[in-house]
């Protein structure tokens, strides 16, 4: 759940007033908080370790859509929980498990949901709408101007923003669990049974979805998720990792690409349309957007990196016993009520040794098992899924390449109007494909710019311990306008000095294509690199924690049996 260790951010009084499930009064210290009674304390402090069941009616689930709704608002800490039944509904299993942690602003949690859910669906509708658009240009239907490309920039964003809407008219919603919504707010029976039944919501998961941030593993309850997430590991269940951070570059990257090109197209096509005296005005404005937006692009971008190379330095050092919890960071007792809040780091570290560890191990030998587990069977899995050695291709591609698809307009109905010269046959073909490389070099060039981007910043991040972060900025830019340049130039003098229906500009749009390919499969990357683990065989780990998950499955069942005798 971004479970309820983890919004920090909100104090005893937040707790009180709003009665939210948050991980920062801990799952057990939240109920206190909100006036469960001394009792129901008693109760919880009696047990020896967190349940795995839960009773079905308390799984109760939400559409995508419900979360994302008022802009993310059910994302921020201070928000006060509505009442769950008017948003959930009684589900047999959760799409998708949505693991955060309540300090991290709600806009970055917000972009990353929309970059994760709906951006493949935006770059899609977007597509087609282009593509649409220049058909009903080339065939008269619409007016045969540059304005039209707007059809295909707004479908983008309305359904990067909206898209889990539309899909609920359409298709079967998704249904997530998120914690302020699954877990009943106002009934404090049903309540106390959500907070202590985590375990019972993953296991009823198809796939966890972890919004990383800097302070997610250093939180008790996040852990946790994982812990209960992972100890079963023949369920291959997918695991998906994102740094909301990365999904913030990428907004940004495509924010920043939308307007060039918007510029960069507005500006081949002025001496047409505005005149010119026009076009001349726009020469001289086009170099001085690229000067502004390119150094605040590049500034931005290594902020965002050094966050983002937190992740493989903290799978690095990961150990449970380092997170931190609310019961024990306030000596057991509620900061303003002074009542006593039971421990809920010896109930996940007691859960942790019911799944991963034996009768003859050491007293932290469990703990030592789930912490080679996340550092080493589970680095790997994680860096590809956050962002392995560069930028995530298929999230890239959606957000930012798609920068350019809207211009497909331009290109189908330019090639339905056809050639200025009369052409026929194979000659009319090679006059196409040059119209459609020519759009289709800039979808290269932009993928050529990430990537380098990424790579200089990784760069960039390791200056900034010895130069000024402006200095930094200042030696890649050059770098980044060189590495274009040569992938742009020889395109575009070949477009340019030879005769329409020649081939020749295949050349060097090949050449990029290929560039492109080597650096995005290329495994000598600069980028980040999943960290190098000195620890027990993956082999070994991984029998071990498939026999301890054999055992407890067993034991469970056991159980079962004798309660229905």
């Amino acid at each position: 759940m971004g479970s309820v260790d983890r919004c920090d951010s909100l104090n005893s009084k937040d707790s009180e007033e709003f009665g939210v499930v948050t991980k920062s009064d801990s799952l057990q210290s939240d109920a206190t908080a909100v006036g469960l009674g001394i009792e129901k304390v008693e109760s919880l402090c009696s047990l020896d370790s967190l349940p795995t069941t839960l009773d079905p009616e308390l799984i109760q689930g939400v559409p995508l859509s419900v979360c994302l709704s008022g802009w993310g608002k059910f994302w921020a800490a201070t928000t006060p929980a509505p009442v769950a039944k008017r948003l959930s509904r009684r589900t047999a299993f959760y799409d998708t498990f949505l693991s955060h942690d309540w300090r991290t602003p709600r806009w970055l949690k917000f972009i990353a949901l929309v970059v994760i859910f709906n951006s493949r669906a935006a770059a899609l509708a977007s597509a087609i709408v282009s593509l649409a658009v220049g058909v009903l240009r080339a065939t008269g239907v619409l007016p045969d101007e540059l304005w039209t490309v707007i059809f295909g920039y707004a479908t983008f964003y309305i359904f990067l923003l909206v898209w889990q809407r539309i899909r609920d008219f359409v298709l079967r919603p998704q249904i997530v669990f998120l914690d302020k919504l699954c877990i009943d707010q106002h009934d404090e029976r049903l309540k106390e049974k959500g907070i202590m039944g985590l375990a019972g919501f993953l296991d009823n998961t198809r796939k966890l979805t972890v919004l990383w941030s800097p302070q997610y593993f250093s939180r008790l309850w996040c852990t946790y998720e994982l812990a209960t997430f992972l100890r079963n590991p023949d369920q291959h269940k997918p695991l998906e990792v994102m740094p909301v951070r990365m999904c913030y570059l990428l907004f940004l990257m495509a924010f920043c690409w939308r307007i060039l090109l918007f510029a960069y197209y507005v500006l081949i096509a002025s001496p047409e349309i505005l005149g010119p005296q026009a076009a001349t005005s726009l020469r001289q404005i086009f170099p001085v957007l690229v000067i502004v937006i390119l150094p605040m692009h590049f500034y931005k971008g290594l902020s965002l990196m050094k966050h983002i190379r937190m992740l493989p330095q903290q799978l690095q050092n990961f150990r449970v016993q380092d997170a931190q919890c609310f019961c024990c960071s306030n000596d057991h007792r509620h900061p303003e009520s002074q009542k006593p809040l039971p421990c809920d780091r010896q109930l996940v570290f007691n859960t942790l040794r019911q799944w991963y560890g034996e009768v003859d191990e050491d007293p932290e030998g469990h703990l030592e098992t789930f912490n080679a587990m996340v550092r080493d069977v589970m680095s790997n899995k994680m860096m590809k899924a956050a962002c392995g050695e560069t930028l995530p291709f298929h999230y890239a591609f959606y957000m930012v390449v798609t920068a350019n698809i809207p211009w497909l307009t331009e290109c189908v109905a330019q090639i339905g109007a056809g050639p200025p010269i009369p052409l026929e046959g194979f000659r009319l073909l090679v006059w196409s494909l040059r119209t459609f490389m020519d759009w289709a070099h800039m979808c290269l060039m932009m993928l050529c710019a990430m990537r380098c981007c990424v790579a200089l910043w990784s760069r960039g991040v390791e200056w900034l311990e010895r130069l000024p972060q402006l200095l930094v900025v200042l030696l890649l830019i050059p770098v980044q306008v060189l590495v274009m340049a040569l992938a742009w130039i020889p395109f575009q003098l070949c477009l340019t000095l030879t005769e329409p229906d020649n081939l020749l500009p295949i050349v060097p749009f090949l050449a990029v294509l290929a560039f492109d390919v080597y650096i995005f499969k290329s495994q000598a990357q600069v980028g980040l690199k999943a960290p190098t683990i000195d620890s027990a065989p993956r082999e070994e780990l991984a029998s071990k924690v498939r026999r301890l998950s054999e055992r407890q499955k067993t034991e469970e069942e056991f159980a079962a049996h004798s309660f229905s005798a």
